[in-house]
């Protein structure tokens, strides 16, 4: 599924395990896609494995959809995402936070529809420095949590109570973005947006990948919310993910 999961651990530490690997479409290669090999089950290049369940036409179509074809790789493949394919690619940190020339930006994302009752709701605040392009983001501060949503906006309160908290949502959680507004007093902005994880998570990639996403270093900051940001948002693929959290608020900044 990843390159760190158990068999890419295994795979880069312990050599002398043999790793098989049976792709949907024969591709010729070895089990860690990297040399020329047989086939482990001697079919020729581009054949099915089980083409009444997953058809050659239908497999070619995910592989091929820049949508779908990072989960085809991991899930039809077995070659998990690597840094050409992964949205979110490497991970850069910042030593200390700007003291001037900047504003404070907040975002959440809430877990209040049906759809998303397991998933947490994250809230975060940044200070930024530039515009458009040259927009560069410290993350100071994130927060995670499946609580209810009073108990989510009471915790969230005394770092949103002086900014404004921009939230794109489901239409059907407007009732409470109004509840957050006038029970608890949320300076809420509340928009509905599509249901396009990959596409409203462009510009996070974007400034992410450009190093222009910074998050504090571990070296001088101990924040638990910082691994979990990072693992989630390194096996993003917008379609279909367990957990996409801390993506959708980051894209909501």
């Amino acid at each position: 599924w990843d390159e760190n999961d158990l068999i890419g651990y295994i795979a880069k530490n312990f050599p002398e395990f043999q790793i098989i690997r049976i792709p949907a479409l024969a591709d010729g290669m070895d089990a860690l896609g990297k040399n020329s090999a047989p086939d482990p089950v001697g079919r020729e290049m581009g054949e099915p494995l089980l083409p009444h369940v997953k058809s050659k036409e239908t497999l070619e179509k995910l592989r091929d959809n820049p949508a779908t074809s990072q989960t085809y790789l991991s899930l039809y493949e077995g070659l998990p995402r690597n840094d050409k394919t992964k949205i979110f690619q490497n991970v850069y940190y910042y030593d200390a936070l700007p003291n001037e020339g900047y504003r404070i930006c907040c975002s959440m994302d809430g877990a209040y529809t049906k759809k998303k009752s397991a998933d947490q709701s994250v809230f975060m605040l940044a200070r930024v420095i530039g515009h458009g392009e040259n927009t560069i983001i410290y993350l100071e501060y994130a927060y995670a949590d499946r609580a209810s949503s009073t108990e989510f906006f009471k915790a969230i309160k005394p770092h949103a109570k002086d900014h404004s908290v921009r939230w794109r949502g489901s239409g059907t959680e407007t009732r409470v973005a109004d509840l957050a507004r006038s029970e608890i007093g949320i300076n809420l902005n509340f928009s509905a947006t599509s249901e396009n994880k990959l596409a409203n998570s462009q510009w996070f990639a974007k400034a992410w990948n450009e190093k222009r996403f910074l998050l504090p270093t571990p070296a001088y900051y101990s924040y638990e919310w910082v691994n979990d940001l990072v693992e989630e948002v390194q096996m993003f693929t917008g379609v279909g993910d367990v957990h996409d959290d801390f993506v959708d608020a980051g894209g909501n900044l």
